[in-house]
C-alpha cells in the first residue's frame, strides 16, 4: 500500500513546526555541529556548513519527492530555529512509526520537545492514522528519556538499536504509545 503524503505545517503554543529550508543553516550548524547536543543523535555532529547544508539539500529533495516527515522546530518568541523533530522507519503493515528529536542546548529544560511531540504525534494520529508510534534513546539520555515519559509513553526494553555513527547496534531504551492511550494522556 502506497501511503498518502499528508506533511503539513503545525503550530503550538511557543513553536511552529515548518519544511526546513536553506535559511535555517546557520541555526540548524549551531546545535548540530555542538558535541553535547548531539552526543546521543544516531548522526554525527556536523563538523562544516557544508555538511550542514548537505543535510538541508537532501531534505528539499525529500519532500519534493513527497517522501519526508521532518519538521524544523521554530520557536515563535525568538524567531529561530532551534531543533528538528521527525518521523523515521514508517511501517504500514505495522501501522505504526519511529519519531526522534532534537533541540539546541540553550533550550533544554523548558519543556519544548514534549510541546512539538504533542503535536506530532496528534498528526502522527490523526492525519497518517496510525495506531502505534515508538522512540528510542541512550540509556544515559535521562533527557530524551523523560520526554518520552511526558508523552505517556510506555517503557518496553532495552534493544539493541543501529546508529549511523556506529559500525554495530548499541543498546537503547525502546518506548511506545498507541494512538488510545495517547488521546487519554493528552
Amino acid at each position: 500500500m502506497t501511503e498518502e503524503y499528508k506533511f503539513k505545517e503545525m503550530d503550538t503554543p511557543r513553536l511552529k513546526l515548518i519544511k526546513i529550508a536553506p535559511e535555517h543553516r546557520e541555526d540548524m550548524f549551531a546545535y548540530a555541529s555542538d558535541k553535547e547536543t548531539v552526543k546521543y543523535m544516531s548522526w554525527p555532529r556536523h563538523e562544516s556548513i557544508e555538511k550542514t547544508d548537505w543535510f538541508i539539500d537532501l531534505t528539499g529533495e525529500l519532500y519534493e519527492g513527497e517522501m519526508h516527515y521532518d519538521w524544523a522546530i521554530w520557536h515563535k518568541a525568538d524567531g529561530k530555529m532551534i531543533g528538528t523533530i521527525g518521523i523515521h522507519a514508517l511501517d504500514r503493515e505495522a501501522d505504526g512509526a519511529e519519531f526522534g528529536y532534537i533541540i539546541a542546548k540553550p533550550y533544554w529544560g523548558q519543556d519544548l520537545v514534549p510541546e512539538a511531540a504533542r503535536r506530532l504525534l496528534r498528526f502522527c494520529f490523526d492525519d497518517l492514522e496510525f495506531s502505534l508510534m515508538k522512540a528510542y534513546c541512550d540509556p544515559d539520555n535521562r533527557g530524551s528519556e523523560r520526554v518520552m515519559q511526558k508523552l505517556g509513553m510506555t517503557y518496553r526494553g532495552t534493544v539493541p538499536y543501529q546508529l549511523i555513527k556506529e559500525p554495530e547496534p548499541v543498546m537503547h531504551k525502546y518506548y511506545t504509545i498507541r494512538a488510545e492511550e495517547f488521546r487519554i494522556e493528552n
